[in-house]
């Protein structure tokens, strides 16, 4: 036996602070538990410091694809809630993975939990690039409840709503992607086969081609001559929004005009308010205090004007103002929604409301998706409509032209 201290709240949410014999670090924290107190850190006696951590070095995995997150998610989920503990749900994941950044994680998170780290604290101190702040805010209120296994289901629906709307946008770019390849692969053609037989008859006669013909000829000839250099203007503008993206009076500026854009404004919005819906659910089904709930959930916001909006809104519940009233004087939420929070906090059902306004956020959502989806494949066909014409119309002014010449 091994004697461990341990730092853990009472039912009153005091730090108290003391010492346990138990076989291990996972052995030490049930004991602690079973006292009713919620560890917070448990360590072999002079053993670990949670501000040096000597014996766990951060990993170079900077990245995790959504659905490897899912992946993680799903499967730590599952064993837990078949009662296998969290070193061995973990010890599991890794034997079963063949992704070496899983294999990498879910090793660094067992030596990080066994010095006496809770899941969360290791997430955070280990993969909080990878995680985010959301991910790792939610389990930990969900190790802080004991609702563990329940929030990471929640977590996992959140993630697989964010991978759905993602493919939806993907499907339907699809097409219109598809036909502007086509045309920029067809289009040099014109410019290094077609063109020059054109131009060698009309030289031959001494005429000049149609002035349509010159323009969209001439412009293909550029492209294809100077493609480089046009690579290099696109990418130096590419860079230049995202430096100026980066600059929060110019995003700021941007993220007001994209909610001015119909259509657009809708997607944008009911995006933004999917994510935070959910994650205050989440987060107050985990027993995490309203407020606290709520500056979570604007960590999922992108939107600088919205987010804006839910800040004031957090700092108003925060002052003690009801929910509805901090949602109503910032407009953080549809109008629609006020009169429902309103009666659920009056009746104690806030967490019924939370699901009821995430649902249907999510259908709003969807038929935002369609709608912009449906404007963006119309612009693309115009687009394309307008290019082919140009072409068509050079083409046969050429052609009539190169004929006239000879007759």
């Amino acid at each position: 036996m091994t004697n461990f201290k341990y730092k853990a709240l009472n039912n009153v949410n005091e730090l108290i602070e003391g010492e346990i014999e138990a076989i291990d670090a996972r052995n030490a924290r049930e004991k602690i538990r079973e006292l009713g107190l919620i560890p917070t850190k448990v360590s072999a006696q002079d053993d670990y410091d949670i501000d040096k951590r000597p014996a766990i070095r951060k990993e170079s995995v900077n990245n995790l694809s959504l659905n490897n997150k899912i992946f993680f998610t799903s499967g730590l989920q599952d064993l837990l809630s078949s009662g296998i503990p969290i070193m061995e749900a973990l010890d599991i994941l890794e034997k079963n993975n063949r992704d070496f950044k899983l294999r990498a994680i879910c090793e660094k998170l067992q030596k990080a939990i066994y010095t006496g780290m809770t899941f969360s604290d290791a997430l955070e101190y280990l993969f909080k690039d990878v995680f985010g702040d959301v991910y790792i805010g939610l389990v930990k209120a969900g190790e802080t409840s004991g609702k563990l296994e329940a929030t990471l289901e929640r977590i996992l629906v959140l993630l697989k709503k964010q991978a759905y709307i993602k493919s939806r946008i993907i499907r339907a770019s699809i097409y219109p992607g598809f036909l502007c390849s086509l045309l920029v692969l067809v289009l040099p053609v014109f410019a290094v086969l077609v063109y020059p037989s054109f131009q060698a008859v009309f030289r031959e006669q001494g005429a000049d081609m149609p002035l349509i013909s010159q323009t969209f000829f001439g412009t293909l000839q550029f492209i294809s001559n100077f493609w480089g250099l046009i690579l290099i203007i696109i990418a130096a503008g590419i860079g230049a929004m995202i430096m100026l993206l980066k600059n929060p009076d110019t995003k700021a500026k941007i993220d007001a005009f994209l909610l001015k854009i119909p259509k657009i404004s809708d997607f944008i919005q009911y995006l933004n308010l999917a994510n935070y819906m959910t994650v205050l659910f989440i987060s107050y089904e985990a027993g995490v205090p309203l407020p606290s709930g709520m500056e979570l959930a604007n960590k999922t916001i992108k939107n600088y004007k919205i987010k804006s909006k839910m800040e004031k809104a957090s700092s108003l519940a925060r002052k003690g103002n009801t929910l509805e009233k901090s949602y109503s004087e910032t407009k953080a939420l549809p109008s629609v929604f006020f009169s429902m929070i309103s009666i659920s906090e009056k009746s104690g059902t806030l967490s019924k409301a939370f699901r009821d306004i995430s649902v249907t956020i999510d259908k709003r959502l969807e038929i935002a998706i369609d709608a912009t989806m449906s404007a963006f494949k119309h612009l693309a066909m115009i687009i394309l409509a307008i290019i082919i014409g140009f072409t068509y119309a050079a083409f046969m002014f050429a052609y009539t032209g190169m004929l006239g010449t000879l007759l």
